[in-house]
């Protein structure tokens, strides 16, 4: 596996920003604590791949420092989820062939990220939700813009960028992230968390 391979993981600092708000409604405390388990365990599944990692933190950087050496945590840029997409493939795409973005509310091996990366132009991970659990990019294109996130719409209207760019594109298999309690039962009842 090439090291010119990035995965990012986009990840709120769960003591500075709100986290699983949807999962908070029904869990409480409970859901920042499955939250930090989430994230914690998608640290130490990606620091020591094949591939490169970074995290990409939305609030306050040191949380993150505790876990990842300092040129491992960047700080999100812009206004929107789109946006900071957007500039961090930007950013990364200058020094390396193959970026992907996943977030820190998916639980994803080593392998399944090293077989995603054979992609030509773009990847996409469909979620259950009608959105996106990992997308990536061989080549700059602004397959984020316009899209109402949160809804169940952002995977059709980002196939339809996609299409507009002419992006050879691969589509993995669907999976399901955890953003509230019906995940949250799925997710125990494999053993996924505990």
């Amino acid at each position: 596996m090439s090291r010119d391979n990035l995965l990012i993981v986009f990840a709120k600092n769960p003591e500075t920003e709100p986290v699983k708000t949807r999962l908070a409604k029904r869990l409480g405390q409970k859901a920042q604590k499955i939250y930090e388990k989430m994230l914690l365990q998608s640290i130490n599944t990606h620091s020591s791949a094949p591939y490169k990692f970074k995290l990409f933190a939305l609030g306050e950087k040191e949380y993150f420092l505790r876990y990842l050496a300092k040129d491992q945590v960047e700080q999100q840029v812009g206004n929107n989820l789109g946006k900071r997409m957007f500039n961090a493939l930007e950013k990364e795409l200058c020094d390396y062939k193959k970026v992907m973005i996943t977030g820190s509310d998916i639980l994803l091996d080593q392998p399944f990220i090293k077989d995603a990366f054979k992609f030509e132009d773009c990847v996409v991970g469909p979620s259950c939700d009608g959105g996106y659990y990992l997308v990536g990019l061989s080549r700059i294109e602004n397959i984020f813009q316009d899209i109402p996130w949160s809804t169940p719409v952002v995977l059709e209207k980002t196939k339809q960028l996609i299409l507009q760019f002419k992006l050879n594109t691969r589509y993995l298999q669907e999976k399901r992230d955890l953003d509230d309690f019906e995940d949250y039962v799925y997710y125990q009842s494999r053993g996924l968390i505990k």
